[in-house]
């Protein structure tokens, strides 16, 4: 089957490319025609996005003739990329193969424009950051230190209680790519003992990424809402840029205002 779309864009490619020879070079240059495919592929990609902006849509996947049309394109762009007619490949969706279910083909789709820019969503920026407990007592609640760092990643299971262990283990589970279980863990990891984090930043950042690891795996009902979880805590510290993406991706109500770099990458 992969031999048969590899034959099927070929041949489109070499057809479009007769085209473009025997047209005019003023009206329809191969670099113009080019360019103006990659524009329908920007379009493309952005109604394959737009169902889930809306609060209704709880799942969206697109249909076969779609996802061929995607497809073809993807192998047009790839082609004139290669012999110097567009400055930058496609994205590549489904031609790289990445996507298993069509259901992730969304937040694919956001998450490979924001790499393309240079930006990571899926990273929290909590390292580097010491976290504090709200209601620490050492004495009485027998503990060695009224702080915490983030963890590195780790295969172990977390024990039932053990927050850090489950934000370790989620870590790992992004690595993976297995979005939903990775989310699980993330708000899992929100569960912070001693009356929680002095500034809340730990358990909004985890609620942010369990919205993010949702949005991957299609369950955008469940990416919302661990959105608002986020939303709903007093926040003592800045809003990150990654979870004001999520917040105008949404259009939820008053967001905080969307840096220009992030902006340029949310879908029309």
């Amino acid at each position: 089957m992969k031999a048969n779309n590899i034959i099927i864009a070929a041949i489109l490619v070499a057809g479009l490319t007769m085209r473009v020879q025997a047209a005019d070079d003023n009206n329809f240059s191969p670099r113009a025609v080019a360019t103006q495919r990659a524009a329908d592929y920007v379009r493309q990609l952005d109604a394959l996005v737009r169902p889930i902006r809306e609060e209704q849509s709880v799942t969206y996947q697109p249909d076969a003739d779609t996802l061929l049309e995607l497809r073809t394109t993807e192998y047009q762009l790839q082609w004139f990329y290669n012999n110097g007619l567009l400055a930058r490949p496609p994205l590549n969706i489904l031609a790289a193969g990445v996507v298993k279910k069509k259901l992730e083909i969304p937040g694919r789709i956001i998450l490979a424009r924001l790499a393309a820019a240079g930006l990571d969503p899926l990273e929290p920026g909590l390292d580097n950051k010491v976290f504090r407990f709200a209601e620490f007592d050492g004495p009485r609640h027998r503990a060695a230190t009224n702080s915490f760092v983030r963890p590195l990643c780790s295969t172990n299971f977390p024990a039932d209680g053990d927050f850090l262990g489950h934000h370790a283990y989620a870590i790992h589970l992004v690595h993976r790519r297995e979005w939903a279980d990775a989310a699980r863990h993330f708000v899992a990891a929100t569960e912070v003992p001693f009356g929680g984090t002095t500034t809340l930043e730990w358990e909004f950042n985890n609620h942010v990424s369990a919205a993010w690891m949702y949005l991957l795996a299609g369950q955008f009902d469940k990416s919302r809402a661990a959105l608002e979880a986020a939303r709903r805590l007093p926040l003592n510290a800045e809003v990150p840029q990654r979870a004001r993406f999520l917040m105008h991706l949404y259009r939820l109500a008053d967001p905080p205002p969307l840096a220009a770099e992030w902006e340029a990458c949310m879908p029309k």
